[in-house]
């Protein structure tokens, strides 16, 4: 759907900030047909693993990281956890 990685990341982010917050996060998940039956905090693993700085947010760097090498992925139980 998107031709690039940054126009994928600006759709996420609606405030325009620069930076996804949880929310935004939850929002792509659902979005892209991921979201369904995930709890809070399978939530948050995800979230830490796609901020490893841990400063609250998902930088685009990150977000790219996270995505582009696969380092975040869900088990059929939609737990997540690093390969």
């Amino acid at each position: 759907r998107f031709k690039d990685m940054f126009k994928a990341f600006q759709f996420v982010d609606l405030d325009r900030s620069g930076t996804l917050d949880r929310q935004e996060i939850k929002r792509a998940l659902e979005l892209w047909g991921l979201g369904a039956g995930l709890d809070d905090s399978t939530l948050d693993a995800l979230f830490r693993q796609c901020d490893p700085n841990g400063d609250g947010s998902v930088s685009y760097t990150e977000f790219v990281d996270a995505l582009a090498r696969d380092t975040v992925t869900f088990t059929s139980n939609q737990n997540c956890k690093e390969p």
